[in-house]
């Protein structure tokens, strides 16, 4: 018993450090969020960090300012979601890697991968 308890707390080990590993790696990838048939643009890294907006010319036009407030909101949370998948993409590979089920991984990780 205390045997199995050690191999458990083993790999819960291992997956903590691996998830650290992930985390930081994220930090590098990117995904591009689009909004007005790709006139916005928003790009954040795999740790839902903003990281730059890109406005066509043509969307920018100071009497309709709610619509590039409006593309702007649409780009980042398309963005935000790309970027949420990829984190649990990769998180979900690396618990696959040490041979952790993923309900054990997302209850390892509270729930949220």
């Amino acid at each position: 018993m205390a045997r199995g308890m050690g191999n458990i707390l083993g790999k819960a080990q291992q997956f903590q450090a691996k998830m650290i590993e992930v985390q930081e790696r994220l930090r590098d990838e990117s995904v591009e969020g689009l909004s007005g048939g790709g006139l916005v643009k928003a790009v954040m890294n795999g740790r839902q960090e903003l990281t730059r907006i890109e406005l066509d010319d043509e969307v920018v036009d100071p009497d309709d300012k709610d619509l590039l407030e409006d593309l702007i909101i649409a780009a980042v949370s398309d963005a935000r979601n790309k970027s949420e998948e990829l984190a649990r993409e990769k998180m979900g590979q690396a618990a696959a890697d040490l041979g952790i089920p993923a309900a054990l991984a997302q209850q390892m990780m509270g729930g949220g991968m």
